[in-house]
């Protein structure tokens, strides 16, 4: 009787739990974009006297970049966020790129501001690919398994069959 009370109250706190992670994951990384947007305001707001125009256009750019992703993070972070899509955000990424490098960034706040929401874009991105680093490290191991079953470890094929079933599940979970 005692664990036919229990078993629904403990699915119902791994639920939990795993919900819990979910909201923390996407919270920490809208804090992250809002924190970065809020910095470039205060840094364009304060220093709007001092900064050349390239600079200034290419905050401004910085600060549009935040608010799309900001307000379109709920909807699109599986989207945006996700290896697949990724590449078309790329591309359509690249033409502001282009706009950027030939505006030369002088300030050392703007490229620096720039550089952390790239690196927080990238956060991002790896925590919201699934199973992206596994891959990695799967392609990383088979490497090196590869590498000394050439050298001639005799043991080191046998991992190496073991890394390639290991690739080919996380591959196979990928796209289901």
């Amino acid at each position: 009787m005692f664990y036919l009370l229990m078993t629904p109250a403990l699915c119902f706190l791994i639920s939990q739990i795993i919900w819990l992670n979910t909201v923390r994951k996407h919270d920490k990384y809208l804090y992250h974009f809002c924190q970065l947007r809020r910095e470039a305001m205060a840094l364009l707001l304060d220093s709007y006297d001092d900064l050349s125009h390239s600079d200034a256009i290419a905050l401004r750019k910085t600060i549009d970049t935040l608010n799309q992703m900001i307000h379109y993070y709920h909807d699109h972070k599986r989207v945006l966020f996700n290896f697949r899509a990724f590449a078309k955000h790329v591309k359509a990424l690249q033409k502001i790129d282009n706009q950027k490098d030939d505006e030369e960034i002088s300030n050392q706040q703007v490229q620096q501001l720039t550089q952390l929401t790239v690196k927080a874009t990238l956060d991002a991105f790896l925590e919201y690919t699934p199973f992206l680093r596994h891959e990695i490290y799967a392609k990383f191991f088979i490497a090196l398994a590869s590498t000394a079953a050439n050298i001639g470890f005799k043991r080191a094929k046998l991992y190496l069959d073991d890394f390639i079933r290991v690739q080919q599940l996380v591959s196979g979970l990928r796209t289901a």
